[in-house]
C-alpha cells in the first residue's frame, strides 16, 4: 500500500487525535514542509484545520521521506497513530504513483483492483459526468486476466442510481442473490434479512472472490445493504456514502465532452432522455443534486452564478460574496466538495485552496436567478469591497480575484444604484490603473468594453480592412487624439469627442464631458507625398507627430501641417528607426551610425524659421570596422542608449557626451544570440532594466 493511501485511510483518526503543535518543530527540522507552510499552520487557530492542512499537504506534495519523518514524529506521544500508519510493515510504493486519475486511466484502476481484498471497498469518486463508470468498465474490459485470476471469473454489476426506497434496494439484492433460490422471493423479507442471506451465499467458493460493482451510489443505505463480505467497487459523487467504511478513495477528474457528460447525467433520471430532442431536459439530474442542499447552503450556492466562466476563487472571496466568515465558508465548501458540486484545487503560490464550478452546473445555476436578482448580487458583492456609489477606493485588495474582475461586476449591475459611475471614477484614475496593472499585468488592463473602446475606427473605404501597424494616443491634449498608422503608410488622426455613442446595452455610457471647442478639426488623414510612412511616434510632450520614411523624418502638427523635415541623410542609406526624447530631440539609427537631431520650433513662424542641429553620437567604426547596427533603445531623456549589433552584442553609450570615447562604451556579450530587438524602461532608476530579444523571441 502506498503512503498516500495510508494517510487517506487514517485521515479521520489523525484529525480527531493529533495536536500538531507537539510535533511541529520536529517536522520543520526534517524539512517536511516549507517556511510558508510553517507560518500558515502557526497562524491557523483551529487545531483540526492545522491537522487537515498538514495531511492535505503530505498527500498532495509529500514524498516517502516526508511520510517517514511524519510517522517517526508520532512514535513518542501518539503511539496508536504510529501503529496504524505502520500497519503490518507493508512496503511503500513509489511516491510517483498517483491516486488522482483521469478518464481513461484504467490501467491504474486495474492495479488497484488486483490489490483489493475481501471485505474491502474501492471507491471511484467524482462529479456526475466525470467518467467514473467509463473508467471502471474499461479497467475490467481491457484486463480479462483480472476477472479470471482475481475475481474467479465473476463480476456482478448493479446500477444503484435509481435506488430510492427500501423496495428498490431489495430488488437489487434479489438480482444478485436469487440464482435459482426461490426462497429469496419471499415478500416478507426485509433488506437486512436479505443481507444476512447474501453473506452466507457469498461464502461459497464460486462467489467468495467475486467483484461486486455498485454504480452511482447516492445513499449510504445502499452500500450498507450490499456490504456482504465480497470485494466491492463503487462509483459515487458523495464521500458521505463511505464515511463509516475503511475505503480506499480514488478521485476521477472530469475530462468528458459536454454531450458525454449530459448523457451520464441523463442516466440518473427515471425516464429516457434524448439529448437531440428539442424538449429534452438533461439538467434534471443537476437540479436534483442541488435541491438536496439545505436552505442556507442552497442560497449561497446559487450566488456563484454571478461569477465569470472558468474562474477559481478562494474562501476569502466567497466570504465576501456570501457575507460569511471564513470557517463557515470552509464548512460549506467541504459539504459541496463531498457532493461533487465544486472542484477544489490547491494553489501553492497563494498557499490556499481555490474553488471552481463545473461549466455545466454553472449553466444551470444561472437559470435559477432572474436578472434583477443577479444585478442585486453583483451590487452587494461590490459593496463588500467598499465599491459603492460614493466610495471608489483606488487601493485594490490582493485576493487574486477582484483586481481582475471589478469591471465585470460593475458592468453586470446594469447601473443598479448608479453603479456605472464607478467605471469613470476607477478606470480613469491613474492610481487605480497602476494598482490594477501591478496585480494583474498589462494584458488585463481593461475588463469591459466602453463605447470609446468599441468604436470602429475604419470609417472609409481606403482604410477598411487594412492592417494597423501602430496606434498612439495623446492623452495630454484636450480632447485626446488617437493616431493610427496603417500598413499602407497612411496616418490617420481622430479626436475622442468625434466617436459616436452606440446603443449596445452591454456598453457603459460614460458621463458627458464639458463641450469642447467647436473649432477643433475633424478626422485628419496624413499621407507622405514622397514615400510611405513606415514608423510613427508622438513627441514626449505630445505636441508633434514624428513620421519616419525610409530616408527622412517629418514632424507634423495634429492638424496635419508639416513643422519640419529632416532629410540630411545619405542617399541609399536606410533609416532603421527614430526615437523621440525630451528637450525636442530625436535620435536616429542607421546600419553604421547613430545621430542626434535637436530641433527648435518657433510656433509663430511655422515652416519658416525652424532650425535643426545634427551631430553623430557613435558610429560602428568606433567599435569594430565590420560591425553593423541592428536596433536601438533610448531612455526618455535621450542621455543613455543601447544598440544591438550583428555579432550578438549590446553597446551602451552616453548620448550627452560630445566626444565619444571608448571608455564611455561597455559591451554586453550575449553570444550565441542573434539579436532581433531591444528595449529598456525604469526611467530614473539607478539600474535601468534592459530587455534583449533574439531572433527566436527569447528574452534576456
Amino acid at each position: 500500500m502506498d503512503f498516500k493511501s495510508r494517510l487517506q485511510r487514517q485521515y479521520p483518526a489523525i484529525v480527531q487525535d493529533l495536536d500538531v503543535k507537539y510535533i511541529l518543530d520536529e517536522l520543520y527540522q526534517k524539512n517536511v514542509f516549507t517556511n510558508s507552510d510553517f507560518s500558515h499552520i502557526v497562524n491557523v487557530t483551529s487545531r483540526e484545520e492545522q491537522v487537515r492542512f498538514l495531511l492535505d499537504n503530505l498527500i498532495q506534495y509529500g514524498t516517502v521521506a516526508t511520510f517517514d519523518a511524519f510517522v517517526d514524529s508520532l512514535a513518542k506521544d501518539y503511539g496508536w497513530l504510529y501503529e496504524k500508519l505502520i500497519g503490518n510493515h507493508e512496503p511503500i510504493m513509489d511516491d510517483s504513483f498517483e491516486d488522482s486519475l483521469s478518464k481513461g486511466d484504467e490501467r491504474t484502476v486495474a492495479e488497484k483492483l488486483r490489490q483489493l481484498k475481501r471485505h474491502k471497498i474501492l471507491v471511484l469518486l467524482g462529479m456526475s459526468g466525470s467518467g467514473k463508470s467509463c473508467v471502471a468498465i474499461s479497467a475490467l474490459r481491457d484486463n480479462p486476466d483480472l476477472i479470471t485470476n482475481d475475481f474467479n471469473g465473476v463480476v456482478l454489476w448493479l446500477n444503484m442510481g435509481n435506488c430510492k426506497t427500501d423496495d428498490d434496494i431489495i430488488v437489487q439484492q434479489m438480482n444478485i442473490g436469487s440464482n435459482g433460490d426461490n426462497s429469496l422471493s419471499n415478500l416478507d423479507w426485509t433488506w437486512r434479512d436479505l443481507k444476512d442471506r447474501l453473506k452466507t451465499q457469498f461464502l461459497e467458493q464460486t462467489l467468495k472472490e467475486c467483484l461486486l460493482v455498485l454504480d452511482e451510489v447516492n445513499d449510504r443505505q445502499c452500500l450498507e445493504a450490499l456490504d456482504i463480505g465480497c470485494k466491492i467497487l463503487i462509483t459515487t459523487r458523495d464521500t458521505e456514502v463511505v464515511a463509516n467504511y475503511d475505503a480506499q478513495i480514488v478521485k476521477i477528474e472530469n475530462n468528458l465532452e459536454k454531450e458525454e457528460s449530459l448523457k451520464i447525467f441523463a442516466s440518473c433520471l427515471d425516464e429516457t432522455v434524448f439529448l437531440t430532442r428539442p424538449n429534452a431536459n438533461p439538467m434534471k439530474a443537476i437540479e436534483f443534486c442541488i435541491n438536496a442542499l439545505n436552505d442556507n447552503l442552497l442560497q449561497c450556492y446559487k450566488k456563484l452564478a454571478i461569477l465569470p466562466d472558468n474562474v477559481k476563487v478562494s474562501a476569502k472571496v466567497l466570504g465576501k460574496l456570501w457575507n460569511r466568515d471564513i470557517p463557515e465558508v470552509n464548512s460549506f465548501m467541504k459539504q459541496l466538495k463531498g457532493k461533487s458540486l465544486i472542484i477544489e484545487s490547491y494553489d501553492r503560490e497563494q498557499r490556499n485552496y481555490l474553488y471552481e464550478v463545473h461549466d455545466i452546473i454553472m449553466s444551470y445555476l444561472r437559470t435559477r436567478l432572474n436578472d434583477d436578482e443577479k444585478q442585486k448580487i453583483h451590487d452587494l458583492f461590490l459593496n463588500s469591497y467598499n465599491y459603492a456609489r460614493n466610495s471608489a477606493p483606488v487601493e485594490i485588495l490582493d485576493d487574486g480575484y477582484i483586481a481582475f474582475h471589478v469591471g465585470y461586476h460593475i458592468l453586470n449591475t446594469r447601473n443598479l444604484n448608479d453603479k456605472w459611475r464607478l467605471f469613470r471614477k476607477l478606470f480613469l484614475d491613474l492610481k487605480f490603473l497602476g494598482n490594477k496593472v501591478r496585480l494583474t499585468g498589462p494584458a488585463d488592463f481593461f475588463d469591459i468594453p466602453t463605447n470609446k473602446l468599441k468604436k470602429e475606427l475604419f470609417e472609409n473605404e481606403t482604410s477598411r480592412g487594412v492592417p494597423v501597424k501602430w496606434i498612439g494616443v495623446a492623452y495630454s491634449k484636450n480632447p485626446p487624439i488617437v493616431a493610427v498608422l496603417f500598413s499602407g503608410g497612411v496616418l490617420k488622426l481622430w479626436y475622442i469627442d468625434d466617436i459616436d455613442q452606440d446603443n449596445d446595452e452591454d456598453v457603459i455610457e460614460e458621463e458627458p464631458e464639458e463641450i469642447y471647442n467647436n473649432n477643433i478639426p475633424g478626422t485628419m488623414i496624413i499621407k507622405s507625398t514622397l514615400m510611405p510612412i513606415i514608423k510613427c511616434n508622438w513627441t514626449t510632450n505630445e505636441d508633434y507627430l514624428i513620421a519616419q520614411t525610409a530616408d527622412m523624418i517629418i514632424l507634423y502638427l495634429p492638424t496635419g501641417d508639416v513643422v519640419n523635415v529632416i532629410d540630411n541623410f545619405e542617399r541609399n542609406v536606410r533609416l532603421l528607426c527614430s526615437v523621440p526624447c525630451r528637450s525636442s530631440k530625436i535620435i536616429t539609427l542607421k546600419h553604421r551610425e547613430v545621430t542626434q537631431h535637436e530641433f527648435k520650433i518657433n510656433p509663430n513662424t511655422i515652416k519658416k524659421c525652424n532650425t535643426c542641429k545634427t551631430r553623430t553620437i557613435i558610429t560602428s567604426y568606433d567599435v569594430k570596422e565590420t560591425l553593423v547596427f541592428l536596433s536601438m533603445a533610448v531612455n526618455k531623456t535621450g542621455t543613455l542608449l543601447f544598440i544591438s549589433t550583428d555579432d550578438s552584442r549590446v553597446i551602451c553609450s552616453f548620448a550627452n557626451h560630445k566626444e565619444v570615447k571608448k571608455a564611455l562604451k561597455c559591451t554586453l556579450s550575449l553570444k550565441p544570440l542573434n539579436l532581433k530587438g531591444i528595449c529598456n524602461n525604469n526611467e530614473g532608476s539607478l539600474h535601468p532594466l534592459l530587455a534583449v530579444i533574439d531572433d527566436k523571441n527569447n528574452i534576456q
